[in-house]
């Protein structure tokens, strides 16, 4: 069949929505998968805690998300952490780590890199899908 109109390069091989999401996610769970023990831990708080507040009308989703209100829930998830590993923390292949081993700033400092990054994931998966998706 021949087109009259020539196509742009971009435009010719886009992917559609769904394939798109399929490609992201298992994208996601690749990175993911490369994270150490304690941070896939905090990650997968975060992402837990992400779970509880997406529903239609939730805070995270307003325009401008009070800033009290993430380190609020920040703190939470932190708090889950810490009752989760009180003296050691076991790692995926079986060996564990002391809590002197860690370096406690550095933890919290992550988790609200992680935390305000989930944030930004749904809120932009959201406003991207419109509706379309899940």
């Amino acid at each position: 069949m021949f087109n009259e109109r020539s196509m742009p390069f971009y435009m010719a091989y886009s992917w559609p929505n769904e394939i798109g999401e399929e490609w992201e996610d298992r994208e996601w769970n690749i990175l993911k998968s490369w994270y150490s023990g304690e941070i896939l831990q905090a990650q997968e708080a975060v992402e837990k805690a992400c779970d509880e507040l997406d529903y239609e009308g939730s805070w995270i989703y307003d325009e401008y998300p009070d800033r009290d209100r993430m380190e609020r829930e920040q703190m939470k998830i932190q708090k889950r952490l810490e009752q989760n590993r009180p003296g050691e923390l076991r790692l995926p292949d079986g060996n564990t780590v002391e809590a002197s081993d860690r370096r406690p700033g550095k933890i919290e400092e992550l988790l609200q890199v992680l935390w305000y990054n989930e944030v930004f994931r749904r809120r932009w998966r959201r406003r991207k899908c419109r509706g379309r998706c899940r």
